[in-house]
């Protein structure tokens, strides 16, 4: 008898919850369970599920698979901090990612990402729709990648931060941590943490 697919918690509601939700379910996930801290999303549905809360209830549960569905990366890592669950990794299967690639725990990529040889991807990381990561970087805890955003071989991509969509660094720079490169934005040069750059090429604004 074939096992039935994994039931699998989601935490957030929002718009970047839909898309986890789908993702996870495309990739053999069953969604049983969405939750939030917000009252006012109690009752609502999303996939199936309808929402209840607060994220305690999975976050406290050793038992509970689940995913931070939440795009703020701050958040990801505050609940990330507290959480007793297990957290699934998610990969849409049309993404592209090659068997060398290590994933850490609660990160989610979505469809048509690519991620190449010898990268490495931390925990609860986003990978959004049609992003690519070249062979041999390394991308930090909580880390949103943008859809559509490139990054070239060997770029280094610090804990929490955000690379816009569209946005591209080019090969062997460094992103500090929580830095927040906007959507377009070429990276050319290394950028130092917590800075927002712009721009082409990006500058720190």
């Amino acid at each position: 008898m074939m096992p039935g697919p994994m039931h699998l918690a989601v935490i957030g509601v929002g718009g970047h919850a839909k898309v986890v939700a789908a993702t996870a379910r495309a990739a053999g996930f069953a969604i049983g369970r969405v939750v939030d801290d917000d009252p006012d999303r109690w009752g609502q549905a999303l996939h199936g599920a309808t929402v209840d809360g607060p994220t305690s209830r999975v976050l406290e549960d050793p038992e509970a698979l689940a995913v931070l569905a939440i795009g703020d990366g701050r958040v990801r890592a505050r609940l990330a901090a507290m959480a007793r669950c297990r957290f699934a990794r998610i990969v849409h299967p049309s993404a592209i990612v090659d068997p060398s690639v290590t994933l850490g725990d609660g990160t989610v990529v979505f469809a048509g990402a690519v991620i190449q040889p010898d990268s490495r991807i931390g925990r609860h990381a986003i990978l959004n729709t049609g992003a690519s990561v070249d062979h041999d970087c390394v991308v930090g805890d909580f880390v949103h990648i943008g859809p559509g955003a490139r990054l070239a071989g060997g770029v280094t991509v610090g804990e929490g931060a955000l690379l816009g969509i569209g946005s591209a660094v080019v090969p062997g720079r460094t992103v500090g941590a929580w830095t927040r490169v906007g959507a377009g934005a070429v990276v050319v040069g290394d950028l130092p943490p917590d800075v927002v750059a712009v721009g082409v090429p990006a500058r720190v604004r």
